[in-house]
């Protein structure tokens, strides 16, 4: 099927400044910011999710005005200028203020609606085949970026309006189905949190009184990871590196590197259940990163990583990896990091000092079957939730050659 191509500069309302971009620098400086008044829209509200109505810079009602041709109202469509191209969101009617002004860095389009469902304007600007085009046409002199005259000539495959609106809310139905399940994912995340508190409280304030440890004191061994070259041809035995840590605490082996070591350094450097993996070295922002392992023997682990194995009778690696997570000890583990070149480090010894409480065995051993269970909801949540991105992803591709025709 074969839709007529329309330069989405014909879409625009028939209306003043329907399609224009943001004020010249000039304009519009920090000096004009004020701490009430009318927001202004830049790429941080153009969220993956949608229009983030949240988070704004404010202008004086005086400067808005002197910006009329720069505003933007619920119904319009805005798009990123320069930075990140493709980005794109409609303003909902819902919307918390009535006007806004986009910066120079946003343009905005006015839909004629009796021309084009803006919903389906939208979706179409984040298919594979507008974002194709847009990368094509990107001006690469400096900050990589389109300007109005890109955007206005900007081919829309335009189909009648009733079938605009049946692709748009085919798609907006797939879109609410993925964002369900990804928010599914953090719920879990966000229930594992809540019962750590409740069980043991911040483990910087203590407010169970529990005995505090130190980590050596935790530790029946503490080992550093191999310096050997890793290979990507499967020779050896996989090795976990920094990348393999999520900041939340997690361990994704979908992408490894092996290692080849002698028999001795090889049993030396084993992964057993129940082991602390810590990140010594990474970004300030990251460093620290800490797990527990539990995904089976044969596997090994890099020297940017330090293996603690638990002594079993006061420790459990899920409870200690966890603490050893939240925000109060990461802040901890921020001001013990000693900067290097472009780095970060936390030394063994540093790590020693540190003190967590210890709840009885019995309560960290209630807490690790309680996690492990939320880890399988939560792995089950992250198929679904991936299944669910596929799956919309797949029919935004369809959708604007006529593959979601009846």
């Amino acid at each position: 099927m074969t839709w007529p191509l329309v330069p989405l500069g014909e879409l625009g309302a028939d209306v003043p400044n329907a399609c224009v971009g943001g004020p010249f620098g000039s304009e519009l400086t920090t000096r004009d910011y004020v701490d009430a008044g009318v927001p202004v829209i830049r790429g941080t509200n153009l969220g993956e999710e949608g229009f983030v109505d949240d988070g704004f810079v404010l202008v004086s009602a005086a400067k808005a005005e002197a910006l009329r041709q720069n505003q933007a109202h619920p119904g319009d469509v805005v798009f990123t200028q320069r930075g990140t191209i493709g980005q794109v969101a409609l303003i909902p009617h819902s919307a918390r203020y009535p006007r806004y002004v986009i910066s120079q860095s946003q343009m905005k389009l006015t839909p004629d609606l009796r021309r084009v469902e803006p919903r389906y304007l939208v979706h179409y600007f984040r298919s594979p085949r507008a974002l194709a085009h847009l990368q094509s046409n990107t001006l690469a002199t400096g900050v990589p970026h389109i300007n109005l005259t890109i955007l206005r000539r900007m081919p829309v495959p335009l189909p009648t309006l009733a079938e605009q609106r049946r692709i748009a809310d085919v798609l907006d139905r797939a879109d609410d189905i993925r964002r369900k399940r990804k928010k599914a994912v953090t719920l879990t995340e966000e229930l594992l949190r809540s019962a750590f508190f409740d069980r043991f409280g911040d483990p910087v304030a203590n407010p169970k009184g529990w005995p505090v440890r130190s980590i050596t004191d935790l530790c029946a061994s503490k080992q550093y990871g191999t310096a050997e070259k890793a290979n990507t041809e499967g020779r050896g035995q996989p090795v976990l590196r920094m990348n393999n840590l999520s900041y939340g605490g997690e361990i994704d082996v979908t992408e490894l590197k092996w290692v080849e070591l002698p028999t001795r350094e090889r049993e030396k450097l084993d992964l057993r259940d129940g082991d602390v993996l810590f990140n010594r070295v990474n970004s300030r922002e990251l460093v620290g990163k800490t797990a527990v392992w539990h995904n089976g023997p044969g596997f090994t682990f890099a020297g940017y990583l330090i293996r603690l194995r638990m002594r079993q009778d006061i420790a459990g690696g899920d409870y200690v990896s966890y603490a050893l997570n939240m925000p109060s000890i990461k802040a901890r583990l921020a001001q013990m990091a000693k900067p290097s070149i472009n780095m970060a480090n936390i030394s063994g010894s540093d790590l020693d000092r540190l003190v967590i409480p210890v709840p009885p065995l019995k309560a960290q051993d209630e807490f690790a079957e309680f996690r492990r269970s939320v880890s399988a909801l939560r792995e089950r949540y992250h198929a679904m939730s991936s299944c669910g991105g596929e799956l919309f992803y797949s029919l935004v591709a369809r959708a604007f050659s006529g593959g979601l025709a009846c």
